[in-house]
């Protein structure tokens, strides 16, 4: 029996994003003192998942044919990119508009929410390019790639906007 999160990958997605979920809403509960923000977060996040996984499809991921990996692959794209974006930015499509589309954040942590959506974003589709290569090997299967390039796009984003945080609290705090 195998237990490596490779071969048992629907199992290990899921769980990932179950935990991620709890975490993140434990935080943002913790950080915004707003449970209704957290309870927002998580009821969008939910609806977000049939718009995820018709993006998905979209793109060219099978419609009838492993519909559970792609739906695995839409609940981790709406946990990483919605739960966040809701707790931080409420429901307030004005501020969804001006920050996501519009691209202009007011404050670090609405960049912050900037990097690691669009990191998600960027790196599900870029993580789609491995697919077709013909190493035939277990991480190739779908969703796999996708995953592993949506999670890379998040850190990526993380790392991004420390990097963007470091830079302006070092211009606002010039230490001699």
């Amino acid at each position: 029996m195998e237990t490596d999160l490779v071969s048992k990958h629907k199992y290990s997605l899921i769980i990932f994003i179950v935990a991620f979920s709890i975490i993140c809403s434990i935080v943002n509960c913790i950080i915004t003192r707003n449970i209704k923000h957290v309870i927002s977060g998580l009821f969008i996040t939910v609806l977000a998942v049939p718009v995820m996984f018709l993006m998905i499809v979209l793109f060219g991921a099978q419609l009838t044919e492993e519909i559970y990996e792609t739906l695995s692959l839409a609940c981790l794209l709406s946990v990483l990119c919605v739960l966040n974006t809701t707790s931080v930015l409420g429901t307030s499509s004005e501020l969804w508009i001006r920050v996501l589309i519009l691209h202009r954040p007011i404050s670090t942590i609405e960049s912050m929410v900037v990097y690691t959506c669009y990191g998600s974003i960027l790196g599900a589709w870029l993580g789609a390019f491995t697919i077709p290569l013909d190493w035939d090997r277990p991480w190739q299967v779908w969703p796999i790639p996708c995953s592993i390039g949506t999670m890379t796009g998040y850190a990526l984003g993380l790392i991004v906007s420390f990097i963007n945080i470091s830079r302006l609290y070092e211009k606002d705090y010039k230490f001699a």
